[in-house]
């Protein structure tokens, strides 16, 4: 039997009650986001156990984060692990349906908002229906996700997101709709020689040079890279 919580070098996430426990992905997406000390607000999208807002957190020194979820057990384990947290005084979760933008308990405007969202649009439905919003856009789809993102963005903030490669050009089309620019972009493999599985985007309202990135996570089974022990060595206990 799986353990209900995931222990990190600075803090420990319990994930029981989520319909998606701790995985890669948020590791990535948490890991490979860049802070700045002028980020006065930070939007986690979708947190699940909140474990992006907590790595966020470690990155950074004042930044308020506020910490979404659609499902309200999910807001209850991430705000457990907030209140259990050393930064239990800047991580906020909020039961919160993000589609709906005059919510009262969001800021203004963030400097940085993160999200790992919902991607499986032509999957098969997940059987437990928490599991299945968790995966599936059914209650998030793209159009929203950055509807909300342009809505909720400072004029000199980022948002980062990762999902699989598939998504690439709907991703990028919609970017481009929505006049955000890809300021940096990291395609993820498992292996060498395998192929590419995920991308990571950070977008921004302001136009720049686009930074591209290749991360190969494993060498071997359990072997992992020096670009993704570098990447994740502040956070994971054996690194």
């Amino acid at each position: 039997m799986s353990k209900d919580y995931f222990e990190f070098k600075q803090f420990k996430v319990f994930h029981g009650q989520c319909a998606m426990k701790v995985g890669t992905d948020a590791v990535l997406i948490g890991a490979w986001t860049q802070t700045t000390h002028t980020d006065k607000s930070i939007l986690d999208i979708g947190t699940g156990s909140g474990i992006i807002s907590l790595m966020l957190a470690q990155k950074t020194d004042e930044t308020q984060i506020d910490a979404i979820d659609i499902d309200e057990s999910a807001f209850h384990q991430a705000k457990i692990n907030f209140e259990n947290s050393p930064w239990s005084n800047r991580l906020h979760a909020c039961l919160i349906d993000f589609t709906q933008q005059d919510n009262g308990d969001l800021r203004k405007e963030y400097d940085l908002i993160v999200s790992n969202p919902p991607y499986f649009t032509n999957g098969v439905l997940a059987p437990c229906n928490k599991r299945s919003t968790a995966r599936h856009v059914n209650s998030l789809n793209y159009q929203q996700l950055f509807k909300g993102v342009v809505h909720f963005l400072s004029k000199n903030g980022r948002f980062t997101l990762i999902l699989p490669v598939e998504a690439e050009k709907d991703i990028e089309e919609l970017a481009f709709s929505c006049n955000l620019h890809i300021t940096r972009k990291c395609f993820v493999c498992p292996k060498p020689d395998g192929v590419v599985k995920r991308i990571m985007w950070e977008f921004s309202k302001q136009k720049g040079q686009m930074k591209e990135e290749h991360l190969t996570i494993e060498l071997s089974r359990h072997i992992y890279s020096p670009e993704y022990i570098a990447l994740t060595k502040d956070f994971y206990l054996k690194m």
